[in-house]
């Protein structure tokens, strides 16, 4: 494993843990992060995007399923469970999921890593099951 890698998957740890404000520490001022969801330009917008998604999950985990490493850039393909709250905290869908239900998200990340500080994060995810499992589309 490489230098990259090990940050992105110490990373990950962080994360897992509840960690953000120290998973926030390890990308660059300047980092650009970019999702469905948005792009996110800054070490204080990444944070904050953060703190909105473990709101959103109860227990929020990345599970990596397999990794991918080529110099600075590290590509991390992950899936799994993430429960919601009790009560769904988002105003635009309707249910939700039952208090406790999960939803599982496959996604695909792409790091690049500079001098052991994270740079540049774009993740892919179908967004069309996530909407399903949330109800908001029938299969």
């Amino acid at each position: 494993m490489g230098a990259a890698r090990a940050h992105v998957e110490s990373g990950v740890a962080l994360y897992n843990v509840g960690e953000l404000e120290q998973l926030a520490e390890r990308y660059a001022d300047n980092a650009v992060e970019i999702n469905p969801r948005g792009s996110f330009t800054g070490r204080q917008a990444i944070l904050e995007r953060l703190r909105r998604e473990s709101t959103a999950f109860a227990d929020p985990r990345i599970t990596p399923v397999r990794w991918t490493e080529a110099g600075e850039t590290v590509i991390l393909n992950t899936s799994g469970p993430q429960r919601t709250p009790g009560r769904c905290r988002c105003r635009t869908v309707p249910s939700c999921r039952p208090p406790g239900g999960g939803l599982t998200l496959a996604a695909v990340s792409v790091f690049c890593v500079v001098d052991g500080t994270t740079t540049q994060n774009r993740t892919y995810y179908d967004q069309l099951p996530l909407l399903t499992q949330l109800g908001l589309l029938t299969p």
